[in-house]
């Protein structure tokens, strides 16, 4: 008799992936806002709220993981994180424009926090139920992290646009949600479903994220800003 192994949703998958996209937004937004504003400050405001901000999306989820198996949540983590991506660069760009480099990279790093936070406690709960052990859980997002770090100076910056490097790396996220949610005991079909129409929506973006990211860029730099044109003498 073929021994029924118990689903657990994929969990150093989805840890892997969520700490590789956390760690390249978080650089790929704060080279942008400390361009706009080079502080110490700035740097240290983002990192403090990103740590705050994720204990507070991981304490948001506890009450999801006990009135629903972690297991069938790590597939919305995915989706959450790929949504998060191009959301985070983009609300950066235009906080900065509005109120400086400052608050556009804390709302960046907040909104990755909770997101990031939250992710990372299904990702645990999940490898709790299916035994995986703590150190194996770490070792894949320690690994995940230092990928995303390394992604953002060695392929986003020389290779691609911010929006862009957003967008491929939200496609990945859709994708490992997909692998996570065939694993997943409730919910397959529409978790399968709604992760790959928001792939195909960020692949039919991409051919226009050179344009949109010109237009938000300029939001944030001020050499942009229209000048008035001066009297003729």
């Amino acid at each position: 008799m073929t021994e029924v192994r118990p689903v657990h949703g994929r969990p150093l998958a989805a840890a892997a992936a969520l700490a590789f996209s956390g760690a390249a937004l978080v650089l790929l937004v704060g080279r942008e806002a400390l361009a706009a504003a080079p502080l110490a400050a700035v740097t240290a405001v983002a990192a403090a709220t990103l740590l705050v901000l994720a204990a507070l999306g991981a304490r948001l989820i506890r009450p999801y993981l006990s009135n629903n198996p972690p297991a069938s949540l790590t597939a919305p983590a995915m989706g959450a994180m790929a949504v998060c991506l191009p959301t985070a660069l983009l609300a950066e760009r235009l906080t900065t424009f509005l109120a400086g480099g400052l608050a556009g990279l804390g709302l960046a790093a907040g909104l990755t926090g909770l997101v990031g936070g939250a992710g990372l406690a299904v990702a645990r709960a999940a490898g709790r139920e299916a035994g995986v052990s703590p150190g194996r859980l770490l070792w894949a997002m320690a690994g995940g992290a230092a990928a995303g770090a390394l992604f953002v100076p060695l392929i986003a910056v020389p290779k691609l646009s911010p929006l862009n490097a957003c967008l491929d790396v939200g496609i990945g996220c859709a994708a490992v949600g997909i692998i996570c949610a065939s694993a997943a005991p409730h919910g397959k079909r529409s978790l399968e479903t709604w992760l790959s129409v928001l792939a195909l929506v960020f692949v039919l973006l991409l051919p226009l994220s050179s344009l949109i990211d010109a237009r938000s860029s300029a939001w944030c730099d001020p050499a942009a800003a229209p000048v008035a044109a001066k009297p003729a003498p």
